[in-house]
């Protein structure tokens, strides 16, 4: 229902701002026309025998009085006094009527236009005092009636020129305030933009620290299988066999990750947690375990054959599904329920988590536009994966994240497949 009028809209806006593009040419089409029909009417006007015949001088006052019309916006001084002196003559060598309104168009044209607010205004004062002179100076005179000179028509002619100059003032005034308005949104677009690319940036600097975290661990493992192969390699060398094929895979997962943390910026400030283990798969129970403390109903479900996991992956798993349930938490509103889903395929993990509640809403879970949506987003694209976040077609708000397993996880899944189970989180 709504597409015709936001058709219609766009049509319209387009149409003003393809004007505003060619105000030039529209002004002095405008300039023309007025001019035109002004020589057409005076041309023809045979009622006034008294006053003068028309000759070559009528049409150049009367172009006076138009054509500046066409630079009114950039010099509407120089055209106000070009437009007020040509009507002013014309009224005093008492030619036919012409443009008698171009007076009051081009006093208001002055004070729209001026940059310098006293200085138009006395401008458009000695203008009006111009034009109201030059009339009194007409013969049969604008100010002289049945009964003589007439104060009231004085008043009224100079009551036009006020209203015209305060309605050009109005308008002046409306061009700044549209023009604050639009600065202003400019500033708040710009500052939205900004905050995102930050937030963007911040998020990157946590996931990039968070995987150095893994790539430490893995190289410390590394280290400390090596001394003990060593040790053994003699002794037991089957012992020494499996080490090297742990030392093996522990390096092949911290190459994947060193891979992924290049070219995403580290800080270099002190964090008090860079000593603390990074989560993973193991610690879902009890991130579940809080919510449920906090009064948000969870349950976690596990479908397909569960396989060990990159320690990227887990943590990026964990990370998600707490920030979807501290959203849960935070838009969900009373009485909501939540469900954490991890189905395993081949090369696949996919992660659900749905919520019964009112998130979908909130003006950040809606737009997909919070840091948490985004943070997200950049863990599950890290691993070159697939994300989507929203409200669900029958009520509540879903995060979806979808995991490739590359070829790391699958050596890891072949080499712990007779020797370790993952821990059954059901």
């Amino acid at each position: 229902m709504n597409t015709p009028v936001s058709v219609s809209s766009e049509r319209s806006l387009a149409l003003v701002n393809r004007v505003k593009e060619h105000a030039g040419l529209v002004d002095a089409a405008f300039a023309l026309m007025v001019f035109a029909f002004a020589s057409i009417d005076v041309a023809g006007d045979t009622a006034h025998e008294s006053q003068r015949a028309v000759d070559p001088l009528t049409y150049l006052l009367l172009a006076g009085q138009t054509l500046p019309f066409i630079i009114r916006r950039r010099m509407p001084i120089s055209a106000m006094y070009t437009m007020v002196g040509s009507l002013s003559l014309y009224w005093i060598l008492d030619y036919p009527a012409g443009s008698d309104a171009s007076g009051l168009v081009a006093i208001y044209a002055a004070v729209l236009y001026g940059t310098r607010r006293p200085a138009t205004w006395i401008h458009a004062a000695v203008a009006a005092t111009i034009m109201t002179v030059s009339a009194s100076l007409l013969a049969g005179g604008f100010f002289v009636d049945e009964t003589g000179f007439s104060p009231f028509v004085v008043i009224s002619v100079a009551a036009l020129h006020t209203v015209a100059a305060a309605f050009g003032e109005v308008m002046h005034q409306r061009k700044l305030w549209l023009a604050d308005l639009q600065d202003r949104a400019s500033r708040a677009e710009a500052a939205v933009e900004t905050t995102a690319r930050l937030a963007v940036v911040e998020e990157r600097t946590r996931i990039a620290r968070e995987m150095h975290d893994v790539v430490a661990h893995g190289i410390s493992v590394i280290s400390v299988q090596a001394a003990a192969g060593q040790e053994v390699a003699l002794t037991d060398p089957d012992r020494a066999v499996s080490i090297f094929s742990d030392i093996e895979y522990t390096g092949r997962e911290a190459l994947t990750e060193m891979r992924r943390m290049l070219g995403v910026l580290r800080s270099d400030g002190a964090h008090p947690d860079g000593l603390t283990p990074q989560p993973a798969l193991r610690d879902l129970d009890d991130a579940i375990a809080h919510c449920v403390a906090a009064g948000l109903p969870c349950e976690l479900t596990i479908s397909g054959e569960p396989q060990r996991l990159a320690a990227g992956i887990e943590l990026a798993v964990y990370r998600i599904v707490q920030e979807a349930l501290t959203n849960a938490l935070k838009h969900g509103g009373d009485s909501t329920e939540a469900t954490v889903s991890l189905r395993y395929e081949p090369t696949v993990l996919n992660v659900t988590v749905t919520d019964t509640g009112r998130g979908a809403v909130s003006s950040l879970t809606s737009t997909g536009s919070s840091n948490g949506i985004l943070g997200m987003r950049e863990r599950v694209e890290a691993y070159r994966g697939d994300f989507s976040a929203g409200p669900r077609a029958g009520g509540g708000y879903e995060v979806r994240a979808r995991f490739p397993l590359d070829e790391a996880d699958a050596l890891l899944a072949v080499r712990s497949a007779g020797t370790s189970t993952p821990k059954d989180m059901t």
